[in-house]
Formats: C-alpha cells, sequence, structure tokens
C-alpha cells in the first residue's frame, strides 16, 4: 500500500469480501451505484487500472445496445466523479482509468473475491467467474468458491499477449492491439471469449499454452 499523495485523495479499493472504496483516512465512500462499484472493480485488475469505453459499456450493460450501453456508461461516469475524489477517475473518448498515482487496491483479507457481488448483465457475470477462476488458480485467493461455471453450449476462445520484437521497455502497442481484439470477438454471441485480464494473468507466470489453454477450459 503505498503512502498518501500530498492533496490526500489516494482511493482505497477493497476486492476481497465485500467491495468497498475508501479515502486516504480510511472513511468509506459511499453513494455508488452498483454498477459503479462494478466499474471501479473492473478497472482496478485491468493494466493500468484503464480500459476501453466500448469494452465497459458492454460489459456492464450487455442486455443494451452499444449507444445505448455508451449513453449510460456517460451518465454512470458523472455519477462516479461526483463522489471520488476530484482526479481519481479520468476519461477520454477511448478509454477510462483510474489515475494509478492517486488508487490502490487490496486484495487481501478474508472472503471471496467481490463476495456476494453480482451484477444484472451476463458479459459482467462472466469476467466475474473467469476472474474468481484466475486468481484461485494463480493461489492468491485459495479459499476461494467457485459455485457457477458458465455454460458449455458454445466454444471458447482467447486471445494470448502478443510479443513485441524489438519494442522498448514500457510499449503499450501490442497490449492495446490484443485488447482491441479481444473487445471486437466480445461482441460476438456464437462463442465465449475469455476475459483478457484472465489470460494476462497466467501468461504472466509464464506457463506454457497447453496449460494455459487447461487452466481456462475450467473457467
Amino acid at each position: 500500500m503505498t503512502d498518501t499523495n500530498a492533496d490526500g485523495s489516494r482511493l482505497i479499493l477493497s476486492l476481497r469480501g465485500a467491495f468497498s472504496v475508501r479515502d486516504a483516512s480510511g472513511h468509506a465512500i459511499e453513494g455508488f451505484s452498483r454498477r459503479g462499484q462494478a466499474l471501479l472493480a473492473y478497472l482496478s485488475l485491468q493494466p493500468d487500472m484503464r480500459a476501453e469505453r466500448a469494452r465497459i459499456a458492454e460489459l456492464l450493460w450487455s442486455d443494451r445496445s452499444e449507444e445505448q450501453a455508451r449513453a449510460s456508461l456517460r451518465q454512470e461516469l458523472s455519477v462516479l466523479r461526483r463522489n471520488l475524489p476530484d482526479g481519481v477517475l479520468q476519461a477520454n473518448r477511448q478509454h477510462v482509468w483510474i489515475n494509478t498515482s492517486t488508487a490502490t487496491t487490496e486484495v487481501q483479507g478474508s472472503g471471496a473475491f467481490l463476495e456476494g457481488f453480482d451484477l444484472n448483465s451476463e458479459s459482467f457475470e462472466e469476467w466475474l467467474r473467469e476472474t474468481r477462476q484466475a486468481l484461485a488458480a494463480q493461489g492468491e485467493v485459495p479459499s476461494l468458491a467457485v459455485a457457477a461455471t458458465r455454460s458449455t453450449n458454445r466454444p471458447s476462445l482467447a486471445v494470448l499477449p502478443f510479443e513485441e520484437i524489438g519494442a522498448i521497455a514500457g510499449d503499450m502497442f501490442a497490449d492495446g492491439v490484443v485488447e482491441e481484439i479481444t473487445s471486437a470477438l466480445g461482441r460476438v454471441r456464437e462463442f465465449h471469449v475469455i476475459a483478457r485480464q484472465s489470460v494476462f494473468a497466467l501468461h504472466r507466470d509464464q506457463l506454457s499454452v497447453p496449460q494455459i489453454a487447461e487452466i481456462l477450459s475450467r473457467v
């Protein structure tokens, strides 16, 4: 956990057990809708706490049209900004992100990842199950109970991270390409797309492709 920054606006997100948001003093910040909580939880597990707007809209409002989902996201972002300290949540036309200089996440503590949390969105529920499974596979949440498994009526696929030959350190182009491909494929209902963060988490453990496939096949 990092030290509080000068303006005291550091945000602490607790992801294990009941989801909660606290300020630098440890006081709970309330007033978030269910989807607002889901958005913060999702961003907190993304690389650099950043995600594509289209992916977030589809994830949280999978039962609505793309235009309706994007409009709902704009409204939700406005509500979140009113409740969060200034500068914590930022967005442009393509992405939404949490300012990593002002936010930390906690997965420690008692209980399962986002224990008792659910949302009326098929895409988010799939992401939640996959994330719990991936964390359990890494041993980060050993007591995690995965009560539900996804339907096997659809074939599944995963987009593995690309390796850039000759890329400079910290270059995010390949990750961005994977994000775009995964997001686009996720809009196709004929098959199930494994969430990008689940694949990245296993890839960081330097597992082989067959090992990754074996673990993800159980998601």
